[in-house]
This record gives structure tokens, sequence and C-alpha cells, in this order.
């Protein structure tokens, strides 16, 4: 996670601290390690990006539990349709349209 901002030190400890919890939100809300993984890894990658918004929020946490809450909507919305995400920030077609 280094490649982040000048803030990643904070980001890296929210990252030790909120993983797990995230995580598991995830695998619930999902029901597959590997999706519940990539979902987690995609909000890290979010709060990097926009590390501004997420450290600024007041609370960092809860910013990284609504944007988590996003990403498994996102997923879930995917997975109806017939699409699972790529882990490039797009989706691939699992079935014929």
């Amino acid at each position: 996670m280094s490649g982040c901002n000048p803030q990643n030190e904070r980001i890296e400890q929210l990252f030790r601290e909120m993983f797990k919890t995230l995580y598991i939100y995830a695998k619930n809300a999902l029901g597959e390690h590997s999706l519940a993984e990539d979902a987690t890894q995609e909000t890290f990658c979010t709060a990097c990006a926009k590390s501004d918004e997420c450290l600024q929020s007041g609370n960092p946490e809860g910013w990284l539990m609504k944007t988590l809450k996003n990403v498994v909507r996102n997923t879930r919305r995917c997975l109806k349709i017939g699409n699972v995400p790529n882990g490039e920030g797009s989706f691939r077609q699992t079935k014929p349209i």
C-alpha cells in the first residue's frame, strides 16, 4: 500500500485495523471468499485514491464501511446480470446475452 499519497501511513493503519471486519461483512453479504476479498481490496484501493476524502471525513472507519457497502451492492448488481468483477475495476460477462 506504500504507493498511496503522503497519507498512506494512516491508510495502512486503517488497513491493519479494519481489513478483517470489512472482509467478514463482505463475506456475509456476498457468500464467497474470493468476491469478499476482491470487494475488501477494492475498498482500500478507493481509500488510497480518495485518501483526502476518507481521512478528512471525521470517521474514516465509517467511510470505509460505506464504501464497502457500495462495492458489495455493485458486485451483487453485476452478478444478477451475469457479470463478475475482473479485478481491474470493470466486469467480465459470465452468461451469454
